[in-house]
């Protein structure tokens, strides 16, 4: 057996290989509740109706929510719009993403603008 003391950013460093991973933190999960909040959240997630009340109840009760994509263009588009989200001046207190792309943390609008460019693909639509 193998075994070894691991912090969390070392682990999605590893988990995102070839994949994307961004990770949300509820920083306030009852304002996160009220309607207003979290149908807007619902929606920009693109949580599946039948599957949105078990999937958003979970994240407020453990606080976290991991969202797992492959490297497609889309994808990247999607999880790159969902940052932009969650960053502006309503969401950015309640809400707090962390985002791997394929090993890779990607912590600052540089670095998101850079991924972007690479891709030859605008951040925003």
């Amino acid at each position: 057996m193998n075994t070894r003391a691991i912090n969390a950013a070392d682990l999605l460093t590893s988990l995102s290989q070839g994949k994307t991973i961004l990770l949300l933190q509820a920083l306030d999960p009852n304002l996160l509740d009220q309607m207003e909040y979290s149908l807007d959240f619902i929606h920009h997630c693109k949580l599946k109706l039948d599957t949105a009340p078990n999937v958003f109840d979970d994240f407020l009760t453990s606080g976290l929510l991991l969202i797992e994509e492959d490297l497609s263009r889309a994808n990247m588009d999607f999880i790159f719009s969902l940052v932009e989200f969650l960053k502006s001046p309503r969401f950015k207190n309640v809400i707090s993403s962390y985002l791997y792309i394929d090993g890779n943390r990607v912590t600052a609008e540089e670095d998101l603008k850079f991924v972007s460019h690479e891709a030859n693909t605008p951040l925003l639509h």
